[in-house]
């Protein structure tokens, strides 16, 4: 495997081997495999937190108006397309530790378009629609959500 350097501010790229992975970079050759910070800076997908939720996350993202899209180990996936052509959509992960529902989301501009790389043109940090989203989801969520 090849790994090239990356000249971009944060990449989150997802290997198919290493699912439970994440390998990211922050400025220039401070790339590191692991989990991506839980600051939230421009950068870092928003985070939602669900303290002991009573509905489960299927129900809670489908009144919101998201679809399941699939589930990777105990992480289930949601997508909200805003065009009928599915692009740009907001894109989340559910994920559920101990009692509580941890929820990171972006917005995915348009269809990866680097062949079989998982890597795409997605849109993190906290303000502009991601801002409105979160407001959005945390009326949705209830009272028991908080950013996180």
């Amino acid at each position: 495997m090849v790994l090239r350097t990356l000249r971009v501010r944060v990449t989150r790229v997802r290997f198919p081997a290493l699912r439970q992975s994440t390998f990211w970079c922050e400025g220039e050759g401070a790339c590191r495999l692991g989990s991506i910070p839980s600051a939230p800076t421009k950068g870092s997908p928003m985070k939602i937190i669900i303290t002991e939720p009573t509905d489960n996350a299927v129900t809670m993202f489908r009144r919101a108006g998201y679809t399941f899209q699939r589930k990777d180990g105990d992480e289930m996936s949601f997508v909200r397309p805003l065009s009928r052509a599915g692009y740009p959509r907001f894109h989340a992960y559910a994920k559920m530790h101990e009692r509580d529902l941890f929820v990171n989301f972006h917005l995915d501009q348009k269809r990866e378009t680097y062949g079989d790389e998982t890597r795409h043109h997605g849109e993190y940090g906290n303000d502009g629609p991601l801002k409105e989203e979160a407001a959005y989801l945390l009326r949705h969520f209830g009272p028991k959500a908080r950013l996180g």
